[in-house]
C-alpha cells in the first residue's frame, strides 16, 4: 500500500475505503479545491487490499444482463409530484417499502445545512429525502448501517449517484435479496464548502439567517426546472424567498459545470450501463413524444435495470402515470447516460481564484451572471417568446 498514489480524477469521494478499513488506517481529508480524499497512515497499514477491492472506480460491478425497461412516469398522487424534483417516483417507492416495515437511505440536509446520508424508518422521516441536492452528501457511517439492517432482515431501499451505489455494492460483497438500489443520472458534485460559502455570502449580503434552501422548487406555469427556495430568519421572522437559478451564485456556478469534483468530469458510470437496479432521472423534452404534457410539473425517466427492480417498480406502477420507451429515446434526451459533463475551461480558474482571492472577487467574476437582468426577463416571458429567443439571451 506505501507505493500508491491516488489521483484525483480516480476517486469520487465516497469514503467507502475508510469504511472497509479493518485497522482505521484511512482518513478523509479536504484538498486545495475543498473535496475529500484518503489518506493512508502507511505505518499502521496491514496491506490487505480491502480499501482496492472495494474503491468504485476500480472495480465497477455490473448487471446481469436484462433488457431495461424504459418510462417516462410520474405520481397520481398530485401533492407527491408537486413536493418532488421530477415526477416524485422515489417517494412512491420509498413509501411501498416504508409500508413493509423497511428503511429508506437517501441524502438529506442536516439543521445547518450539511447535507448527509441517513435513513428514514417513516413517512415524517422521509420527506428530507426527497428531491434533488446538488452537493456531495457525506456518506460517513452510512455503509455500516445498510448492512446492519441488511442483516437483521429489513427490507431497505438505498438511493445515491451512482458511485455511491457502487460503492455500497461493494462494500456488501455479497447479494441481499432485501436490498434495492436506486442510484440517478448525476451531472457531477461540487463540495459542501463551496455551499456553505455560497449560503453565508447570501445571508450576510442580505442581513439574515439562511436556514433552509431547497432545489428545484416547483411555481404554477413556471419557466424552468430550476427555481430554488431559501428559508431564512429576518427580524426573528421566518420567511421564505423563491428565485431562478441564475440569482443564487451556488445554483449558477453548478448549472455553469465549473464546480464539480474533478472525478466527475471523467464519470465511469455516464453510460446506460448502470450499477442500480433502478435508474431515476428528468425526462427532458418530454413534450416532444407526449402531447399536452407539461414538463414544469415534473415528468420523470425511469429505467429499469434487473429483475429486482422490475418488481419493485411493478408493485407501484399502478400509483404511477407511465409510458413506455427504449432506450434509445432515453440518452437522447440525457446527455449523462452517454458522456460525462465536459469540463469548462472556466473550471481551472475558478478554482484557482477560489484559492488565491477573497469570496467577493470569486463571486463577482465567476458565481454571478452577467446577463441576471436579461436571464429575469426572459423567464418572465410566455413560453412563446422564450422559444424564440432562447439562444441569445441564455448564452453566457
Amino acid at each position: 500500500m506505501n507505493n500508491i498514489q491516488i489521483e484525483k480524477k480516480d476517486c469520487c469521494g465516497c469514503k467507502v475505503c475508510a469504511a472497509v478499513c479493518p485497522v482505521n488506517c484511512i482518513t478523509l481529508k479536504l484538498d486545495s479545491e475543498q473535496f475529500y480524499y484518503p489518506k493512508i497512515d502507511n505505518i499502521v497499514c496491514i496491506d490487505c487490499g480491502k480499501c482496492r477491492k472495494v474503491c468504485p472506480i476500480s472495480n465497477k460491478q455490473t448487471n446481469s444482463k436484462m433488457a431495461q425497461e424504459v418510462y417516462a412516469a410520474w405520481s397520481k398522487d398530485k401533492i407527491i409530484r408537486q413536493d418532488a424534483s421530477s415526477g416524485g417516483i422515489f417517494e412512491n417507492l420509498a413509501r411501498t417499502c416504508l409500508e413493509n416495515h423497511g428503511v429508506v437511505f437517501g441524502a438529506a440536509f442536516d439543521d445547518n445545512l450539511q447535507l448527509k446520508h441517513r435513513y428514514a424508518t417513516s413517512i415524517e422521516e422521509l420527506k428530507p429525502l426527497c428531491k434533488s441536492k446538488y452537493i456531495q452528501s457525506d456518506m460517513n457511517g452510512c455503509y455500516k448501517s445498510v448492512k446492519d439492517f441488511l442483516e437483521k432482515g429489513k427490507e431497505v431501499i438505498f438511493v445515491g449517484t451512482p458511485c455511491q451505489v457502487s460503492a455500497i455494492r461493494n462494500f456488501l460483497d455479497k447479494c441481499y435479496d432485501n436490498l434495492y438500489l436506486i442510484d440517478l443520472v448525476c451531472h457531477g458534485v461540487p463540495s459542501q464548502d463551496l455551499f456553505n460559502k455560497c449560503i453565508n455570502y447570501e445571508g450576510k449580503r442580505r442581513s439574515v439567517k439562511i436556514e433552509k434552501y431547497s432545489f428545484r422548487t416547483k411555481i404554477n406555469k413556471g419557466a424552468t426546472p430550476h427555481y430554488y427556495t431559501e428559508g431564512y430568519i429576518k427580524g426573528g421572522i421566518y420567511k421564505e424567498r423563491i428565485g431562478i437559478y441564475h440569482q443564487s451564485p451556488y445554483y449558477f456556478g453548478f448549472q455553469k459545470r465549473i464546480t464539480l469534483r474533478p472525478s466527475c468530469y471523467e464519470c465511469r458510470f455516464s453510460n446506460p450501463n448502470r450499477v442500480s437496479d433502478i435508474t431515476i432521472a428528468d425526462f427532458h423534452n418530454i413534450e416532444k413524444y407526449i402531447k399536452k404534457v407539461d414538463r414544469m410539473q415534473g415528468v420523470s425517466m425511469v429505467i429499469v435495470n434487473t429483475i429486482k427492480g422490475k418488481n419493485l417498480f411493478d408493485n407501484v406502477k399502478k400509483l404511477l402515470e407511465t409510458f413506455p420507451f427504449d432506450l434509445k429515446t432515453a440518452i437522447q434526451n440525457n446527455e449523462c447516460l452517454e458522456k460525462a459533463t465536459q469540463m469548462p475551461d472556466e473550471r481551472q480558474k475558478f478554482f484557482d481564484d477560489m484559492r488565491t482571492k477573497d469570496f467577493d472577487f470569486v463571486i463577482n467574476n465567476h458565481l454571478n451572471s452577467k446577463k441576471s437582468y436579461a436571464l429575469s426577463l426572459y423567464y418572465s416571458l410566455p413560453s412563446q417568446i422564450r422559444t424564440v429567443t432562447k439562444k441569445i439571451i441564455l448564452k453566457e
